[in-house]
């Protein structure tokens, strides 16, 4: 119940199209002539993005004026002839373009040895060619399931032509049916594969994808249509030159760079040995530059025919020679060339440092190299977007901000099952195992990691034709490589110069055809008026009639002032919108900083990289993984290790440096507390509440002896035993009761201070398994302490506003300890130490505190905030106090007095709770 698409080449085909007339100054059937004007971007859009429709065809707005295309539709649509009457004369077949091309001549310059071939070599991953085939064809297709069916494959010859007419041959021999989705037809977020074709011509070294965006290629779609892309646009804009498409004929390309030609620096197509259009100019670019045959497509099988035999699928009206003949003299041998046999292949594996430039030193070898092939998802996302997909956007559910990604692991969405799920990613590495060919293995994260290192050179080294070797770039780059990033950089900017130009341009042509087109509005509009005036002033009758038409005009003729004034009125508003606007862009011309325009950076010795939009490696996996980076060894499995900047010990330093500034500003995102830790918490806290009881229990018993008097301490503070003769919490029989049974409000909370904090210093040590981290990076501190104890420290209890004022209240069981530019919480205390320990820290100082006060010194008095229970319970108490409008509590805080139940709230206005610290638990 649900067709198939039609294939974006054969869309135009589907439906009659409205023929546009030639262009300016063309003959018909001459060179350059156009069938239809296409919009290619505008269609592969649709079809990126699920809809079912064609590209648009635009209209010689001449032909829509004489209504020519619609006196075309209404004969399309013009009922049939009824009995009786004379059958209509049968439209004459439309003419074939007027054949230019003449016999070759013969030829008896030495040909080039070998004779040009497709190649093996110069070939996407996924393309495999099998036999000579007769004449020297070749079958190449490509795979077409586990995502491939989504992306373009290419294929170029070994040479091109540099001068002479040559031709060459393709023909489908199988169209395959790509793998749906496996959901819903329905489902507009994915898309179904379907078959593509492109024939065409490239430089040698050019993208093997015709119609990338590139400008070094010409091609034919399937449908017929022709591109020619230029530097200043290369986008897709297509002109329908073939009335037919190729479908399943004999689809011949022929070349001519022969300037005695009449048709000189043309490409024209044929079908079935017939001309399926006239000559079609090359662009001024590609003029006097070898030209190789280049043949894009997915999802099919094809011959092709280079003619090694001379030997032609289907002649041509004329005599032609193939590329399989070309004269020595008027080709360019290739220089991707396969390696001699017994040659090994090279695997590089760069190692650097994120945001500091790998990737440039990526880009940069491969500029030097061009015979390597890149392995790395951000080179899969490129082969996704040159094929036509459209990347889908994801959005985070939490922060809603949108995903990017990064360079390293970009956000591969684009709606086709085998491409989303990676499927593809490991395809392409089995591919590469046994495919011969120089790689360069672009990891950025798994580069820096041992474990992954080695994996890598293993599944390449199982190979013998291949050699693993790796390249490190760490460390500040050498001056030549500074000044390739510079000349990258300043290329950037002016291209997006240009960009900025070309849309100031492309608005003020907007503004002045919107002000042509109110003009001719306006002139219409007066024409239109001026007659009406003259028509009723030229109206007869008698004399009192031809007053009553003189008051008409009259009438009208002052209306026509009034419609003439407004006209003035409204036009002079878009006349000075365009004027001020067109006297904006003139005045800011070479000036495009002061206007917003692109600025030129400040280029100096200290910038090493090109900035992106987007980070090299996402900052959380830097942050969960840096502590394991390190640089390549021969013991892993390299045959050997390049140090591209600088020397081994200078890498190694300045990755050790790299690491240590890391530790002080990153976080350890996939650190857990361990079940060590969680059960030693958890012991505690079930202590602490039961030594509260049992302080509880001891008072309420002093009370009661004493009959009701207050319960004071039972000896002076000077005849207290020393806390060395104690060896336990209950006082060991040397005190009337606990060693804590004088404990208040403020000691209590010492005492978890203290334990709570030893305990986190340990715990983080033995859980980051890191020894550089000699203790809880300060910086860091309250995300730590969040993490471990499910809360976030709060200083205001201990009337505190940083860590450094609580390490202070508790010297004598944590320290601040400064390594090199980074300072850690550290502790005093061995992790095995028992509770004793620091109970007696904290009776010590409850003794020492109280002395103080009895002599009068009153700065020793603690002034902590009073809680009325625990933590989570102050917190409730704290939400409770917050009213509605109708003046109903909210939260489950504790009950407020009846003096404040009768106030009302002071505030006018609620605060939010961000301002009052988020509390946690039940009041």
């Amino acid at each position: 119940s649900y067709p198939p698409r039609q294939p974006l080449e054969r869309a135009c085909s589907a439906r009659p199209k409205k023929s546009m007339a030639a262009a300016e100054g063309a003959e018909e059937g001459g060179i350059g002539a156009v069938v239809d004007e296409v919009d290619y971007a505008e269609a592969e859009a649709a079809e990126e993005d699920g809809v079912r429709s064609e590209p648009e065809v635009k209209q010689d707005p001449d032909k829509a004026a004489t209504g020519e295309a619609a006196s075309a539709e209404a004969e399309a649509d013009a009922p049939a002839e009824k009995d009786g009457e004379e059958p209509a004369a049968e439209k004459p077949a439309a003419a074939a373009p007027k054949e230019v091309e003449g016999d070759a001549e013969a030829d008896a310059r030495e040909r080039l040895a070998p004779p040009a071939a497709l190649s093996d070599y110069d070939c996407t991953l996924d393309t495999y060619l099998s036999g000579d085939g007769a004449f020297g064809g070749t079958v190449v297709s490509s795979f077409s399931h586990g995502g491939f069916e989504h992306l373009l494959s290419g294929v170029r010859t070994t040479a091109g032509s540099k001068a002479g007419r040559y031709l060459f041959e393709v023909r489908v021999l199988e169209r395959k049916a790509g793998d749906w989705k496996g959901g819903d037809w329905n489902d507009r977020d994915y898309v179904q594969a379907q078959g593509s074709l492109r024939v065409g011509l490239s430089l040698a070294g050019s993208s093997l994808l015709l119609g990338d965006g590139s400008s070094d290629q010409v091609f034919f779609y399937e449908d017929g249509a022709f591109s020619a892309p230029t530097p200043e646009v290369s986008r897709h804009h297509a002109q329908k030159v073939c009335k037919q498409p190729m479908a399943s004929k004999v689809v011949a390309l022929l070349l001519n760079l022969d300037a005695a030609s009449p048709s000189a620096s043309t490409v024209s197509l044929f079908l079935d040995g017939v001309r399926a259009c006239a000559p079609q100019k090359l662009p001024q670019h590609l003029l006097g530059k070898a030209l190789y045959p280049t043949i894009s497509f997915k999802n099919l099988t094809l011959a092709v025919n280079v003619g090694a035999g001379g030997a032609q699928l289907r002649k041509l009206p004329f005599s032609c020679r193939m590329f399989g003949d070309l004269s020595a003299e008027d080709a360019e041998t290739s220089r991707r060339v396969r390696p001699a046999q017994g040659s090994r292949y090279r695997v590089v594996v760069p190692v650097g440092l994120p945001s500091e430039g790998f990737f440039d030193f990526v880009d940069r070898f491969l500029e030097g190299n061009p015979e390597f092939i890149e392995l790395s998802d951000r080179k899969i996302f490129d082969w996704c977007r040159k094929s036509g997909l459209k990347p889908r956007k994801i959005w985070n559910n939490n922060s809603k901000h949108q995903v990017k990604g990064s360079r390293d692991r970009p956000v591969i969405k684009f709606g086709a099952a085998g491409i989303d799920n990676r499927g593809v990613r490991s395809m392409i590495k089995t591919v590469a195992q046994f495919a011969k060919r120089h790689y360069i293995v672009a990891e950025a994260k798994a580069n820096l990691i041992s474990k992954d290192r080695t994996a890598l050179v293993k599944s390449f080294a199982e190979q013998p034709h291949f050699e693993v070797s790796a390249a490190v770039a760490v460390g500040e780059p050498p001056a030549e490589h500074k000044e390739w990033v510079h000349r990258r950089i300043l290329a950037n900017q002016e291209a997006k110069q240009a960009e900025f130009k070309r849309g100031r341009q492309l608005k003020r042509q907007r503004e002045e055809e919107k002000r042509q087109k109110f003009e001719k509005t306006k002139q219409a509009r007066l024409a239109k008026q001026k007659k009406k005036g003259s028509t009723a002033k030229d109206g007869g009758g008698d004399k009192e009639e031809g007053a009553g038409a003189g008051a008409d005009a009259a009438g009208k003729a002052e209306g026509g002032e009034q419609v003439e004034g407004d006209a003035d009125k409204e036009g002079a508003a878009v006349e000075g919108s365009a004027s001020a606007s067109g006297g904006a862009a003139q005045g800011t011309e070479g000036e495009e900083a002061a206007e917003g325009g692109p600025k030129l950076p400040q280029l100096g010795p200290d910038v090493w990289h090109v900035p992106q939009d987007v980070p090299d490696v996402i900052p959380s996996e830097v942050a969960s993984s840096y502590s394991g980076f390190t640089l390549p060894t021969l013991e892993e499995g390299f045959q050997r290790v390049d140090f591209a900047w600088r020397s081994q010990e200078e890498a190694e330093g300045y990755l050790k440096k790299w690491v240590a500034d890391r530790k002080a500003t990153m976080i350890i995102e996939d650190l857990k507390p361990s079940e060590a830790f969680q059960d030693k918490f958890k012991l505690w806290v079930d202590k602490k509440t039961e030594w509260k009881a049992e302080q509880q229990m001891h008072r309420e018993k002093k009370k009661e002896e004493k009959k009701g008097e207050a319960v004071e301490e039972e000896l002076m503070l000077d005849n207290l035993p020393a806390l060395d003769e104690i060896d336990s919490v209950d006082g060991s029989g040397k005190l009337d009761g606990p060693l804590f049974g004088s404990f208040q409000h403020e000691d209590w909370l010492l005492l978890a201070c203290r334990y709570e904090l030893h305990l986190l210093v340990h715990a983080f040590r033995a859980d980051g398994k890191d020894s550089e981290h000699v203790g809880v990076p300060v910086m860091h501190f309250g995300h730590y302490f969040k993490l471990y104890f499910k809360s976030p420290f709060r200083f205001a209890d201990l009337n505190c506003s940083d860590i450094k004022q609580v390490v202070a209240l508790i010297k004598d069981t944590v320290q601040i300890e400064e390594k090199g530019n980074m300072q850690y919480l550290t502790s005093k205390c061995d992790k095995d130490d028992e509770w004793l320990k620091f109970v007696k820290f904290v009776e010590e100082e409850r003794r020492d505190r109280m002395r103080r006060i009895d002599a009068g010194d009153e700065s020793a008095r603690l002034t902590f905030r009073k809680l009325g229970g625990s933590a989570g319970h102050q917190k409730g108490a704290e939400r409770g106090t917050k009213r509605s409008a109708n003046g109903k509590a909210k939260g489950k805080g504790t009950k407020p007095a009846a003096a404040e139940r009768n106030t009302k709230p002071v505030r006018s206005k609620w605060i939010p709770r961000s301002l009052e610290g988020k509390g946690q638990g039940k009041g």
